[in-house]
């Protein structure tokens, strides 16, 4: 079952992986490694842009790309346009990404969510908005939550997703990462009042 509101949902969806409209055929892993191997992947879609790096550096590096100048114009048309840039010196290798997200079996369980680019303002504030964030993490054995660029985050939001999600889903591991001192002093402090 698809569960996007909007487009910053899909967006959010995207990032965690494992989502397929055609399960029969698809196995929904695919965007999610790729804009994991390359060293650039973006959508850019209705005015949105799904990225790993910050939005803004996106929006510098692809200036020059012919097809996205009409995008920031806004010419109207519809549709989505995906960058992919690899250089050719590249030195990743394909199985040490597969590595970082599966399991010594093969087993994709493993997410990453940059949770700056998973909301509009970049700031986790609300019970919704975490509910919206957790939807499908019982699919993985551990989520990683990268609060980098995040300067602070509510307590609805933290107590939804650090206290609410794991009291109903034990079974995942969530993993804090890149938490500046204020945020990680709102996740101590729900964690502190569940005691």
């Amino acid at each position: 079952m698809l569960y996007c509101v909007n487009l910053d949902d899909a967006i959010t969806e995207l990032f965690k992986g494992k989502l397929t409209t055609d399960p029969d055929r698809h196995s929904g892993e695919g965007i999610f490694f790729t804009s994991r191997i390359m060293d650039q992947f973006s959508i850019w879609s209705d005015g949105k842009i799904f990225a790993h790096n910050n939005h803004f550096d996106t929006l510098l590096n692809a200036r020059d790309i012919e097809t996205l100048k009409s995008f920031e114009e806004g010419d109207g048309k519809k549709g989505s346009t995906i960058v992919m840039r690899l250089s050719n010196f590249s030195e990743k290798q394909i199985r040490e990404v597969f590595d970082m997200y599966t399991s010594p079996d093969g087993g994709f369980t493993i997410t990453k969510i940059p949770i700056k680019n998973t909301f509009e303002n970049g700031r986790p504030v609300s019970r919704s908005q975490a509910r919206r964030l957790y939807h499908r993490f019982e699919d993985f054995e551990e989520v990683q939550l990268d609060f980098d660029g995040v300067e602070s985050m509510e307590q609805g939001f933290a107590h939804e997703l650090f206290v609410v999600f794991p009291k109903f889903h034990p079974q995942v591991k969530l993993k804090t990462i890149n938490a500046n001192a204020e945020v990680q002093k709102m996740i101590n402090h729900v964690l502190a009042s569940n005691k």
